[in-house]
């Protein structure tokens, strides 16, 4: 069984929801890779062109849609079943939101569908799913509560396309991935369709001043390199850590302090527990982070007394303290919880940054604390020279310490593209505090924070104080986290010295990145409006260069003055008037002549110095319009002396030139100027060479001449009976004269004829068009649904093809009663089908094929089952 067939015709609808099913079971994973998601998307977009067009559309969209959206669930369930405090609401909740994420995703199939083909040019269609799809989780992600996590996106960064983070942020992924996603949906449309055919109507060049796009099939060729071109800076500029070689970079060792069970015994460490773990890494860490909400402060004053004394304690380290503090609320309640971290350090006696999380985790969070609408802000360490360097070698005086800008965020907040879009410079180093309940759920968040340290260029220290929480520094070329679990680990990183704290172009720009995607799309439709391609093609000529359609060098017009004048005996030809029969024994023959036409022309006749006429100027009558190919010139424009015998003479005999009838039809050639020149009248007929209006016509025009004989009769006979004998007399007597007495002798039997065998071809082909005709009315109503008036119209065509091929089989007299009334009964089925067609022209042409078959296997009924036309009737018009 033919592949094809099986996926696209017997079971389409099985084949591609399964395949959604089972490749969003991959993409929907709290960590995807590109690959599935590439996958999925081919198997959407092939499905939603036999999707959206078909009959039961609506239901299949909706088994789609649940389908997806609960394999999306199964891939997630198990992070998903401790996430609240009953395990039934996690899960509810969870299939809704993969439930949202499906129909957002089918939605935008249904609009590719429906809109790309909109679009003039090939390029535009296939760049306007990518546009789409970058555009819907570019808005997801400022109205969803959990940002680019709700995204069909992969956030595992690096790869061949993880160059391009710092210039267009997640939307440049997006884009790669659907690209992908057309690219092979196209080739798989390829693989299905077959072969292109050869047009049937050969088209030529496209008229002028109309745009010309690039082709489908160069355009999918274009996307292919693009995406190929795209994927080689990752080959030639490698993305590896800074290395630690003091004075060239700066050494900065970060560690994340974990406290463990099995040291303090406790669940949940105090304050005083973390204080001792961090005493331990202040020799080895400059800077020191700890995990989410690692203390809990109940009111401001015992937040500032906690700061204080890790101040205290903790010397010669920049300490990162995470808590969580109740406040008081803004009214509408009394007291209220928050979670922020403070940067703590020996150089100033109040926190160097207080900083309180954006986006909590819906549910989970929302209800218990409060958010912050602050942005974070950037502080400055200053970091001294190491043991080993020389502080003049180090630094300049007079201080002798090196600026490190560091910022901070937390968690959840990494979700969001746009979280340091309000820094006015670049930080080299983010703290960043994170709690989360499963090793599925940190891994997430880990990606997430990587992908904003690549999109901002920057590193981000990360340390998730969560059970199977992942930590370690992302960024920088860092990409693997350092541990899972709790434990204190301490990691020295390079960072460039002078430090460039200039912002990438995604940090600047960020928002304006989706226009880029549009441009794409539109950007080829545009050029051909500018102005300035109108203006370039007219001073340096056109862009490509080819033939026109009616060359000025290879077209001549002939003026009155150099064709003949008129004979004044014209030859006869037929009319009502006159009994004219072709003359069989005249054979027809060439119109040949005597000698070639350049003996003939006078010497005004030859080339003259090229005329030229502007196209501005208005064009000039001309004797006689140019011949096409197959045109003659009519009998009365060619003179001869008559003959007085009955047999007509050859043209060779002729000894009057050809002459023209005046026509003063105008003609402008396509170039702007055009050669003329003129010819002027001989004795002797010339030679009667064609030019046409068709590039690359190199054949003379060749005519043949029918001669007739001449009747003196002037009065039209159609009874054919002899007027010149007149029958006088009486009648013949024909009294006992004896009838049919010699009877003929009567003929032999007829040999029995042999028993008639069809060939094994003749069965093949009847059987054929019995399949055919059966399955017409089903093509029928199938093209009628997908494609509405149209696809009827294209069918009719079809159909037409396949009456030739049966009258064809009739007129070789191989066709099966069996097949002439399969015909006859499709016929029949065809013109009860229940179409709506508006368009009376397609319905008289369906009606016209139906009688063109039924004339030809059943003349003699008279069909009364064709539908009457119905027109529409226009406001005061008298009814038909």
């Amino acid at each position: 069984m033919d592949l094809r067939v099986f996926v696209f015709h017997q079971y389409p609808n099985l084949t591609f929801i399964t395949l959604s099913s089972v490749f969003s079971f991959f993409a929907l994973s709290p960590t995807p890779s590109s690959v599935p998601i590439i996958l999925t998307l081919t198997t959407l977009l092939v499905y939603g062109r036999i999707l959206f067009p078909a009959e039961n559309a609506s239901k299949n969209t909706g088994i789609l849609t649940i389908s997806m959206a609960m394999a999306g669930a199964l891939s997630r369930l198990s992070p998903s079943l401790d996430a609240l405090s009953t395990t039934g609401a996690s899960v509810v909740i969870l299939f809704l939101l993969s439930m949202v994420t499906s129909i957002l995703t089918i939605s935008v199939v249904y609009l590719d569908t429906r809109l790309c083909t909109r679009f003039t040019g090939a390029w535009s269609q296939l760049t306007f799913f990518p546009a789409l799809w970058t555009t819907l989780w570019f808005s997801i992600s400022f109205v969803s509560p959990v940002g680019r996590l709700s995204a069909w996106s992969s956030s595992e960064g690096g790869g061949f396309y993880g160059w391009l983070a710092p210039y267009l942020g997640p939307a440049g992924n997006d884009w790669v991935v659907a690209a992908w996603a057309v690219v092979f949906s196209q080739a798989i449309g390829t693989w299905l369709i077959g072969d292109k055919e050869e047009p049937l109507i050969a088209h030529t060049a496209p008229a002028a001043g109309q745009p010309r796009h690039l082709s489908h099939s160069s355009s999918l060729l274009l996307l292919f390199s693009m995406l190929h071109t795209l994927a080689l800076p990752s080959l030639v500029f490698n993305n590896f850590p800074t290395p630690v070689i003091p004075p060239a970079t700066t050494p900065l060792s970060v560690g994340c302090v974990l406290p463990a069970y099995q040291r303090y015994k406790h669940h949940n460490p105090t304050l005083d527990d973390y204080v001792e773990e961090s005493k331990k890494l202040t020799s080895s860490a400059k800077v020191l982070l700890w995990p989410e909400g690692a203390v809990v402060f109940n009111t401001e004053a015992e937040r500032v007394e906690g700061l204080a004394k890790v101040r205290k304690l903790v010397t010669g380290s920049v300490v990162g303290v995470s808590f969580e503090e109740a406040f008081k609320g803004d009214g509408r309640r009394s007291s209220s919880k928050r979670t922020g971290i403070a940067i703590v350090s020996q150089a100033s006696p109040e926190p160097q940054l207080i900083y309180y999380k954006r986006h909590l985790v819906p549910i989970a969070e929302s209800f218990s604390l409060s958010h912050s609408t602050v942005p974070p802000s950037i502080v400055t360490i200053e970091l001294t020279h190491p043991k080993e360097v020389n502080k003049t070698e180090w630094a300049s005086a007079p201080s002798y310490t090196r600026p490190i800008p560091l910022t901070s965020s937390i968690c959840l907040d990494f979700t969001d593209p746009t979280l340091f879009g309000e820094l006015d410079t670049k930080p080299a180093l983010i703290l960043a505090p994170a709690r989360t309940w499963n090793i599925a759920v940190g891994n997430a968040m880990w990606q997430q924070a990587r992908q904003r340290a690549e999109e901002l260029g920057t590193m981000v220290l990360w340390c998730d104080g969560g059970d199977g929480g992942v930590s370690g520094v992302a960024g920088g070329g860092f990409r693997d986290f350092a541990q899972i679990g709790l434990g204190s680990w301490v990691k020295t990183i390079g960072i460039p010295y002078p430090f460039d704290n200039r912002r990438t172009m995604y940090a600047r720009y960020g928002d304006l990145s989706i226009l880029l995607v549009w441009i794409l799309v539109l950007g080829s439709s545009a050029m051909h409006k500018l102005p300035i391609a109108s203006y370039y093609k007219n001073v340096h000529g056109k862009f490509v260069r080819r033939q026109s359609v009616t060359p000025a060098e290879e077209t001549h017009f002939a003026e009155q003055s150099g064709l003949p004048d008129p004979s004044p005996t014209p030859i006869h030809y037929p009319s009502t008037q006159s009994r004219i029969f072709y003359n069989p024994t005249t054979p027809i023959v060439h119109a040949q002549f005597s000698e070639e036409v350049q003996s003939h022309l006078s010497q005004e006749s030859f080339r003259t110095s090229p005329i030229y006429v502007d196209r501005q100027r208005k064009s000039r009558p001309f004797s006689t319009r140019p011949s096409f190919a197959g045109s003659f010139f009519p009998p009365k424009t060619i003179s001869r002396k008559s003959s007085s015998s009955g047999l007509s003479t050859h043209f060779r005999e002729l000894s009057e030139p050809l002459s023209v009838q005046e026509n003063t039809k105008t003609f402008t050639t396509s170039s702007a100027r055009t050669q003329q020149t003129n010819y002027t009248d001989s004795s002797k007929p010339p030679v009667i060479t064609s030019e046409h209006i068709r590039p690359n016509f190199q054949q003379s025009q060749e005519f043949y001449y029918p001669t007739f004989q001449e009747y003196p009769t002037a009065e039209m006979n159609y009874s054919g009976k002899r007027t010149d004998v007149v029958d006088v007399g009486g009648e013949v007597d024909y009294s006992n004269y004896q009838w049919f007495q010699d009877p003929p002798p009567r003929p032999p039997p007829a040999a029995p004829q042999p028993e008639y065998i069809p060939a094994p071809e003749v069965i093949q082909a009847n059987d054929a068009f019995e399949y055919a005709l059966s399955t017409a009315p089903n093509v029928l109503y199938a093209r009628y649904k997908q494609y509405g008036q149209l696809g009827v119209l294209a069918w009719c065509s079809e159909f037409g093809e396949l009456i030739d091929g049966l009258k064809e089989l009739g007129f070789n007299g191989n066709m099966f009663t069996t097949t002439r009334s399969q015909a006859l009964r499709t016929c029949q089925q065809l013109l009860k089908l229940p179409m709506d067609i508006e368009m009376q022209i397609i319905v008289m042409y369906l009606s016209s094929q139906v009688n063109r078959m039924r004339r030809f296997l059943d003349g003699e009924t008279i069909w009364d089952d064709y539908p009457i036309p119905t027109f529409p009737q226009y406001p005061g018009e008298q009814p038909r």
